[in-house]
């Protein structure tokens, strides 16, 4: 226990370590003034809320409390890829272009600010009942489109917000340009600390736009925060027209856009370094068409591009025009954490030969190689864990619905429900809010994701087998046609998802775990090893390892034979690889009994298929008369 223990504690240090944990709050706090506990437990309106009472009280400001709670009502910037009809796959190079610190420099170019919001009865032209006038010009005021909303330019007032985010934002620029130089000096620790805190000063200038319209915010005001969305939306509009009407720029369109992104298509035939220089250029003339200090900068270069949906693309990423590229995903399955291990490897292999290789062919080989391993057993157990986070869940309805308080339609998920059995089970489990749920998907079940999820270990003990054609319809099928519609044609496509490799089954073996259901003590029939065809299976002994038909083929037994024994020694060599991974971490040093339970683990999965693998290679060997 005391091994177990040191061992713990050092995975946390090293944890810690690895990713700057105690930096990253010191810094924070030092761009904020809280305290370490209140940066390390509280949420970023907190830190906001904290800035601006700092500055309002050095200006002689007195902040109060939220008004009327409310929701935006301008929506942000987008460019529906499927409504544009420019999903696809595009070969040419593809600039994004990026509104720098898009938020922050709205607010600063517009003065936008409850401080600086002009009431109806205070703006240019109105006159009270008494004749008097209001004493502001419209050369005084900035009407924003497309909401109405009227605030006084900076020779008036600057606002608050204005200047808090001017000050983070110079604050930043000086943190980046220490951060360049340490780093040309090669003091790392030095870099290190600039890092976290050029990070700190962006991640709180950001959070502004947040701070302003969240209803949870105690200073919400949504007349501010959708004259930001609006010109938000207006400066990528006025970005577009900027860039396709440029004679320098002839042949670049843009294909989608979101809230403060735009991607440019080049022309065909244009080299990557061509794409860079148009990128640049294409910055440059946006930023002049947009008033100070927004800009438009290049984020990234795409040599091929897969555009499925809005937030959902993947390419091929230039660092430098003489790079050749690395892989950026978003918003597809292969990134999504609750994916399986199984699916993610599945989708990032075919996506990067696709994207950065360039190879179809290659794409569809390893997809079908895929779906085969998977439908026909060889994956473990561990490459179809899957997990759900207890977001809407609280710990009481969890307990209620143990209690059955409240009926399924509260329940919804595979993991919600496996959370809520597996309190019933162990009523001293306890789940909290945002827990993530590992669960498994076994077969028996009649595709119910609900009933058929369970906990990874509870099923690696039970020997369960998983559902492997619901994992192929439901979680592999979708994903795999979405990402080939737009590159293979309808016979690849019909090949890949009706080939002879998706109708292939698990193999009946004597070592597989006996059925759960009612039929569970009958043995399975024995088949010939070669063909799969029934053989005879005699009381007491193991039955034959080939059927008539195959033993009068020459040599025909002797293959089979090599053929299971150089799968007997794959499968040991990969158990003995497993246990002395679990060797190497265990407390148990060599001797003592393996303890390992975690579902995190892979090793504990691949070394359990390694043991069930082992069992059914020495039996088939024993039907060989070994």
């Amino acid at each position: 226990m005391a091994r177990y223990s040191l061992k713990r504690a050092c995975v946390v240090g090293n944890l810690m370590a690895r990713l700057n944990s105690v930096g990253e709050v010191v810094e924070m706090t030092r761009a904020t003034g809280l305290t370490l506990g209140a940066v390390s437990y509280q949420a970023q309106l907190v830190r906001t809320h904290s800035l601006l009472l700092r500055l309002g009280r050095r200006a002689g400001y007195v902040i109060g409390g939220a008004l009327d709670g409310g929701l935006t009502t301008q929506p942000p910037f987008l460019i529906h890829p499927v409504d544009a009809k420019t999903a696809g796959m595009y070969d040419a190079p593809v600039a994004v272009l990026d509104l720098a610190s898009s938020y922050p420099s709205i607010f600063i170019a517009r003065n936008l600010c409850p401080s600086t919001m002009v009431h109806p009865q205070d703006q240019p032209g109105f006159v009270d009942a008494s004749g008097t006038a209001s004493g502001l010009t419209e050369d005084d005021v900035f009407r924003c489109p497309g909401t109405g909303s009227v605030f006084v330019k900076e020779h008036i007032r600057k606002g608050i917000f204005p200047e808090l985010l001017t000050a983070l934002l110079a604050a930043r620029a000086l943190a980046r340009e220490a951060l360049a130089a340490a780093k040309r000096e090669g003091h790392t620790e030095q870099a290190a600390t600039l890092e976290l805190r050029q990070k700190s000063l962006e991640l709180a200038a950001n959070a502004a736009y947040g701070f302003i319209g969240a209803g949870a915010s105690p200073l919400q005001c949504l007349p501010v925060a959708d004259a930001c969305l609006g010109l938000g939306a207006l400066a990528c509009r006025t970005a577009i027209v900027a860039v396709e009407s440029c004679p320098d720029l002839a042949g670049c369109r843009v294909i989608y856009g979101q809230t403060d992104s735009l991607f440019f298509l080049m022309p065909q035939g244009t080299s990557t370094a061509q794409a860079f220089q148009l990128g640049q250029r294409a910055a440059t003339v946006a930023t002049e068409a947009l008033p100070r200090p927004m800009r438009m900068q290049l984020e990234r270069v795409f040599s091929r591009l897969l555009l499925l949906h809005v937030n959902r693309y993947a390419g091929c990423q230039l660092a430098v025009p003489s790079s050749s590229g690395e892989l950026l995903i978003k918003g597809l399955k292969s990134a999504w954490r609750q994916s399986a291990p199984f699916v993610r490897r599945l989708l990032t292999t075919c996506l990067h030969l696709l994207l950065v290789e360039r190879n179809l062919e290659r794409s569809l080989l390893h997809a079908a190689s895929e779906i085969r391993r998977l439908l026909s057993g060889e994956v473990d157990l561990g490459e179809l864990i899957m997990t759900g986070g207890l977001w809407r869940l609280t710990r009481s309805d969890i307990s209620s619905a143990v209690a059955a308080e409240v009926g399924e339609a509260e329940v919804r998920g595979p993991h919600a429900a496996l959370a809520v059995r597996l309190q019933k089970e162990d009523p001293g489990r306890e789940f909290v809010l945002g827990e993530r749920v590992p669960y498994v998907l076994l077969a028996g079940h009649k595709q119910n994701q609900m009933e058929s999820a369970e906990d990874p270990v509870a099923a690696l003990h039970t020997r369960a087998q998983p559902d492997l054609l619901l994992y192929w319809h439901n979680k592999v099928r979708t994903p795999l046609e979405e990402m080939f519609l737009h590159v293979a044609s309808k016979q690849q496509m019909s090949e890949l998802l009706g080939g002879a490799h998706t109708r292939v089954s698990v193999a009946a073996s004597a070592a597989a775990a006996p059925s759960r259901g009612a039929f569970g003590s009958f043995a399975p029939l024995a088949r010939c090893l070669s063909c799969r065809q029934t053989v005879a299976r005699l009381t007491g002994s193991p039955p034959a390892a080939l059927c008539a038909s195959c033993l009068t083929v020459p040599d025909r037994e002797r293959d089979e034979l090599l053929r299971h024994t150089a799968a007997l020694v794959h499968a040991e060599v990969r158990k003995s690889a497993c246990d002395a991974a679990h060797a190497s971490c265990h407390s148990g040093g060599l001797v003592q009994p393996l303890l390992c339970a975690c579902a995190d683990c892979p090793v504990l999965f691949a070394g359990a298929k390694a043991d069930a693998d082992v069992d059914a290679a020495r039996e088939n060997l024993r039907r060989f008369g070994w």
